[in-house]
């Protein structure tokens, strides 16, 4: 079995389906002066943190290597999403449960 290659191990942005609907059904349902939010979490992580993450949390082998680091950040400031009376889940949720957003 081939391993997962890591190319740019670098900072992206990762949110959860589920936190998705709630901010979406949030932003419809209410009139906020919030015209536009970072659908982010305030936590960076980078490519082989959340893989990490995600064999950690499902016990799993790990079985990814990285290839080379660094690169262009991808990341959005989420600072106005977490002043928003939303009660997200975070990235452990649904990392744990990504079988229920499939």
């Amino acid at each position: 079995k081939n391993p997962l290659v890591i190319t740019n191990d670098r900072e992206l942005d990762y949110y959860g389906i589920k936190d998705l609907c709630s901010t979406v059904d949030y932003c419809i349902n209410n009139s906020s002066t919030t015209k536009d939010v970072n659908a982010v979490y305030l936590k960076k992580y980078k490519i082989s943190e959340v893989i990490q993450k995600f064999v950690e949390l499902n016990d799993l082998e790990p079985h990814y290597k990285i290839e080379s680091e660094g690169g262009i950040r991808y990341t959005g400031n989420g600072r106005k999403l977490n002043e928003l009376p939303i009660n997200l889940l975070g990235l452990d949720y649904n990392l744990k449960n990504y079988n229920e957003s499939i």
